[in-house]
This record gives structure tokens, sequence and C-alpha cells, in this order.
């Protein structure tokens, strides 16, 4: 689907049932496509983080501009609370 609440519960969907590349490589699309739709950045983070690849994890947080990200973001990132 090109709209974009589909594609997110699509990539929700596919990295639930442990598809997690599939889910991943919605989410990086849906980036693309909506680079300020934090809340693809934000699962697309958290996929990262719970494959255990947390670098990448980070550097996808870091998409979001800093004033828009949570204290806890920030401070996983390493801007501090």
């Amino acid at each position: 689907p090109r709209d974009i609440y589909p594609r997110m519960n699509y990539a929700a969907a596919a990295l639930s049932t442990g598809k997690s590349e599939e889910g991943k490589m919605v989410l990086e699309d849906v980036i693309r496509a909506y680079p300020t739709f934090y809340p693809a950045i934000r699962m697309l983070s958290q996929a990262y983080g719970k494959d255990g690849d947390i670098d990448k994890s980070r550097e996808t947080l870091r998409l979001i501009p800093k004033e828009q990200r949570t204290p806890d973001e920030n401070s996983l990132v390493g801007d501090g609370r």
C-alpha cells in the first residue's frame, strides 16, 4: 500500500511475527518517502535495537531533530538529558 498508516501497520505486523528484515525494509521505505514522519523513525530505531544493532539504532534516531526527540532518545544518541 502507498498510504503511510497501512504501511506502518504492515511493518509492525512483520516485526511482531519475526519478519524483522521485511519490517525494517518497509520502514526504511516509509522514511525515504516521508523523512519527517518520526513514528516510523522511532519504530525502525527500536527494531534495530531489538536486533542488537545499537549503533544503527542510534544512527536512525539522529534522523529526528534533537528538539523533537525525547530525553531518553537524546541520552541514547549522546545528546544528554
